[in-house]
């Protein structure tokens, strides 16, 4: 975060390139709007917009949220057509919406090269349902909020997430600091701490807030957890994951074993071989793959084929649950595409 002032010429130049990105991406996001009425952004976009003048928050990618997966692909099209993006993951996760078990989530990151505009290139990721935290790594994994009109109290949520897939970066303790200086901010704290409480996010969001204090970013007195209730949080998740895990042990050893295909952690590696070996084993239409993360493999249509494709943006995905794509999981009536 910093302003032209006084900076040298390099990092004016960063500077200048990240308030260019953020304007591109928020035409981007307009775009999506105007499209798909329904969606909203999430996430960075969404906190870059509060950054006061003339400070700029660097992003790397766009968060959007729509209303349904025939949305994400008109949307893929979209964006295909006026930026010549396509399709490079596509991803899909069993979510709890609306207080029902059995939907999913689908993501598909859409990537746009810029002809040497910027050094990197554009990355959109759409999202069919609005969640803190991504893939699954909210024990309640359940949509909550104002959507589509969200407020310091989600934001501040979803970045307390964050603290779930690993550390907090700087960026998470100034998006945070930035948040808390609004006129709302004490009546959005006390949403935000409801929020944290609902999807047992309550150790993160007093860590996030303890880290941004010892690193010197001016927040309110009323924006603190105290300990004792981050220690029972942090107990509560852990007792509601036991509870599950007994309801459902085999459910929850595969997706504890497979999410080492996407998170780090400890055990990584010895978690990602096991899996692979259950993976190898597990019948490939074994009922209990639907609650594992789904990676789509762009594939063509062949001949007759039964089995579930995500289709749109010209292409179709066959879903599997691990990074290794093994001949095993093709039907003779698909075609790996590269």
């Amino acid at each position: 975060m910093a302003t032209r002032t006084t900076l040298p010429d390099h990092l004016a130049h960063e500077i200048d390139e990240a308030r260019r990105r953020t304007q591109l991406l928020r035409t981007v996001r307009d775009t999506v709007v105007e499209v798909v009425p329904g969606a909203y952004a999430i996430k960075g976009h969404a906190v870059a917009d509060r950054y006061p003048s003339p400070l700029v928050r660097t992003m790397m990618d766009l968060d959007l949220v729509v209303t349904d997966v025939d949305s994400l692909w008109l949307i893929a099209e979209v964006l295909r057509d006026q930026w010549k993006a396509a399709v490079q993951a596509v991803i899909r996760y069993p979510a709890r919406a609306g207080g029902a078990f059995g939907e999913h989530c689908v993501i598909a990151t859409v990537v746009a090269a810029r002809d040497g505009e910027f050094e990197l290139p554009l990355a959109i990721d759409l999202y069919t349902h609005g969640f803190a935290g991504d893939i699954g790594t909210v024990p309640a994994r359940r949509e909550i909020g104002r959507a589509p009109v969200l407020g310091t109290a989600e934001h501040l949520t979803s970045i307390a997430a964050e603290g779930l897939e690993g550390g907090f970066s700087p960026k998470d303790m100034v998006d945070a600091a930035v948040l808390l200086l609004g006129t709302d901010a004490e009546k959005e704290f006390r949403l935000a701490r409801e929020y944290a409480c609902e999807l047992k996010l309550v150790p993160e969001l007093a860590r996030l807030l303890t880290l941004a204090r010892v690193h010197g970013l001016p927040l309110p007195s009323f924006a603190v957890v105290p300990d004792r209730e981050a220690r029972e949080g942090r107990f509560r998740r852990v007792a509601a994951h036991l509870l599950n895990s007994a309801h459902y042990p085999r459910t929850a050893l595969l997706q504890a074993l497979q999410r080492s295909e996407v998170f780090p952690g400890p055990w990584a590696k010895i978690r990602r071989r096991a899996w692979r070996l259950v993976d190898d084993v597990l019948p490939v239409s074994a009922r209990v793959r639907t609650q594992l993360l789904g990676f789509g493999v762009p594939v063509r249509r062949t001949g007759s084929y039964d089995g579930q494709l995500l289709s749109g943006a010209g292409r179709e995905f066959l879903l599997v649950n691990s990074a290794q794509v093994k001949e095993r999981w093709l039907d003779p009536a698909l075609e790996f595409l590269e």
